[in-house]
């Protein structure tokens, strides 16, 4: 659900719109909530045929690869908006 939805993220396992600013949060089938890039795999292996595309991340030193680069893209997302940008292509 998107951070707009004060009703929805307000419930979203205690946690508060600052800390839910931060980083995309996954709440799984079983209740447990995944933060950032750790939410990137259970989230692809809810998909179909996801679970192929996640095993990369299975491998060892993928999850702090995988952090690092959440981190980088978290940092330079534009928050001007309070959404994704379209890209113009002329």
């Amino acid at each position: 659900m998107p951070l707009q939805d004060v009703d929805g993220w307000r419930n979203l396992a205690g946690l508060g719109r600052h800390e839910l600013e931060l980083a995309v949060h996954l709440v799984g089938p079983d209740g447990r909530v995944y933060a950032g890039a750790a939410a990137v795999r259970p989230l692809l292996g809810l998909l179909p045929g996801g679970r192929l595309a996640a095993a990369p991340l299975a491998a060892p030193g993928a999850g702090r690869v995988a952090q690092a680069v959440y981190r980088w893209v978290a940092r330079h997302r534009r928050r001007d908006r309070g959404a994704c940008l379209a890209v113009r292509r002329d």
